[in-house]
């Protein structure tokens, strides 16, 4: 686990949204440290407060990259200005914006016991990078971080699925180490999961589908394992033959891994 990492702890404070932080602070390339500053995840923006806008802006934080579905941004709409920051998202394969996402459809119709709860966040983990919308969200990301417009947050509804799999990537072209990737992954699970909050999903949910639902089975859908992570590069070392296939495929060249290190690494 690189230094600069543990040193400092990543997590910033902004009031109505959950698991912030900023993910550089690894040894890259050749010792190089990822900046800090210049790579933020969290969670969603519906519940921001005026105190959180107010520390958001302090960020500097230009783009939004929102890996939420069409539904989920419907019925959670982010509270940050179109006049503050521009928010990146792809329509490809997401429907209307009615249909419910996976991890909602399996909440309503799935058998929810702990264990099919993690077996249903591993068959995530095997298909979220090849949605039609994950790819196309995924590349424009890479191309506006080469571009150097400025500090970008990367999110989706709670900040660790889609959010991990696309930071663990970022990382990776940055030479950050598979296990500073985990660790750096596993961080959501530093947020404090309080008892009220567990409950009041649960409770949520249960509105929402009708259906009674025992807070401790959605456990493994609201924290992290490091098998979930796994499982995505897993399918992409047998599709793709690895990471760097998975993303040579995604378009990334060598070039722009080149423009992104010299960017996002310091003294590059």
């Amino acid at each position: 686990m690189s230094m600069s990492a543990t040193l400092n702890p990543p997590f910033l404070h902004v009031d109505g949204v959950r698991n912030f932080r900023d993910f550089g602070g690894y040894l890259g390339v050749d010792g190089h440290v990822v900046k800090r500053g210049h790579l933020f995840r969290s969670a969603n923006y519906a519940s921001i407060t005026e105190q959180g806008l107010s520390q958001f802006s302090t960020t500097g934080i230009k783009i939004v990259v929102d890996l939420r579905r069409g539904h989920e941004r419907v019925t959670s709409p982010s509270q940050l200005s179109p006049h503050q920051v521009e928010t990146i998202f792809s329509s490809l394969g997401d429907g209307d914006g009615v249909t419910l996402p996976p991890h909602l459809q399996f909440i309503k119709d799935g058998d929810l016991s702990v264990e099919r709860c993690h077996d249903h966040m591993m068959s995530s983990y095997r298909r979220i990078p090849w949605e039609p919308q994950h790819l196309a969200t995924f590349k424009q990301t890479f191309h506006r971080l080469a571009s150097g417009d400025g500090p970008i947050v990367i999110h989706c509804a709670a900040g660790k699925d889609r959010t991990g799999i696309l930071c663990g990537l970022i990382l990776h072209v940055l030479g950050v180490s598979p296990d500073d990737i985990i660790h750096d992954y596993l961080l959501t699970n530093a947020v404090p999961l309080d008892t009220p909050w567990l409950n009041e999903y649960a409770k949520r949910m249960s509105q929402m589908f009708n259906r009674a639902i025992d807070p401790l089975t959605l456990l493994p859908m609201l924290g992290v394992h490091e098998d979930f992570l796994v499982q995505a590069w897993d399918e992409m070392a047998r599709r793709n033959g690895g990471i760097d296939g998975y993303l040579a495929n995604l378009g990334i060249t060598e070039d722009l891994r080149a423009r992104l290190q010299q960017r996002l690494l310091d003294n590059m």
